[in-house]
């Protein structure tokens, strides 16, 4: 025992890692003499343990062209070594950086792998829709018989689309689909009230739409 050692002159400290753990071997600690090379208490230090799970914490997620988002990801189980992850896009829709923020840089679909980087091929995926970003500035301007409307940027947008009600909250139809960001509506009335909105549209994405706009034509 270690008091019968140190009865004979030896004397034990704490711990020291003979050899450390792998994952396809196991360690080695002991307690070494300071006055000679024996040691005791030779234990066994468990092997390393490989991740068996990669799980993001959402499956898919939508973006605006320029938005951001952090991946979360929980990895299993608790034991595991090392629980570092990388991340790798699937096309330049978006990129995504060595913390896991994923940045929105054009229309489409992509998806980012979450991956464990201890070796064990582990990973898990998020797909991502990004879509031409909201139009936040709308300016309507009304002359006889018409009404002028025009709109800031959409991000990623290559087209733009004009809707138009006689009601604020519903009722709106497509009136124009165009690559300018203005239009003179003249199928309007003079006397009447008109609301519009606008949403950009690059191929099958569209944004969301504006807020909704009222003009009084003259």
């Amino acid at each position: 025992t270690e008091k019968n050692s140190e009865a004979l002159g030896h004397s034990y400290g704490g711990y020291v890692t003979d050899k450390k753990s792998t994952y396809k071997s196991y360690g080695e600690k002991s307690k070494h003499c300071s006055r000679c090379e024996s040691r005791i208490n030779i234990t066994k230090i468990p092997k390393l343990v490989y991740v068996s799970k990669v799980k993001p914490k959402a499956g898919s997620k939508r973006l605006e062209v320029g938005g951001k988002y952090k991946i979360s990801s929980s990895v299993s189980p608790s034991s595991a070594y090392n629980k570092a992850l990388r991340y790798v896009s699937s096309s330049k829709v978006c990129s995504v950086s060595s913390s896991g923020v994923v940045i929105g840089k054009r229309a489409g679909s992509c998806s980012i792998s979450v991956i464990a980087k201890d070796g064990s091929g582990k990973k898990g995926t998020i797909k991502i829709k990004v879509y031409p970003k909201k139009i936040a500035k709308v300016k309507l301007k009304s002359t006889k018989k018409k009404a002028k409307i025009s709109y800031g940027k959409s991000l990623g947008a290559g087209k733009y689309e004009i809707y138009r009600s006689t009601k604020k909250r519903s009722g709106y139809k497509r009136i124009k689909v165009t690559k300018s960001r203005s239009y003179v509506d003249k199928g309007v009335k003079s006397r009447k009230v008109y609301y519009y909105k606008v949403r950009g549209v690059s191929g099958s994405y569209r944004s969301s739409f504006s807020n909704s706009f009222r003009v009084r034509v003259k």
